[in-house]
């Protein structure tokens, strides 16, 4: 039986930023509805089962290729980013 930090986790943060202290594994959804976070060079990891949602106006900041893995779906809304960074000065989105 595999041990999960969390089974659902949803982000809902209108001000500031969310930002993970080390590794998470998730048992099925990762959800941010509104806010940023920012898993750094962390690793957010599923089960294959669940899906990866980001609300309109949300904002995911990673640090090179750490996309949460290992889910079945990805919904990106038209008004999110995912961005990663770049270096000391900022934000390069992609």
């Amino acid at each position: 039986m595999t041990n999960y930090g969390y089974y659902n986790l949803t982000i809902n943060k209108s001000a500031g930023t969310a930002t993970t202290g080390g590794n998470i594994t998730i048992g099925y959804n990762l959800t941010l509805t509104t806010g940023t976070l920012n898993i750094a060079a962390n690793s957010i990891d599923g089960s294959a089962t669940g899906a990866v949602t980001l609300g309109s106006g949300s904002l995911l900041r990673i640090a090179a290729a750490n996309f949460p893995s290992n889910y079945a779906s990805v919904s990106i809304a038209s008004s999110s980013t995912v961005g990663k960074e770049a270096n000391s000065s900022g934000l390069t989105v992609y």
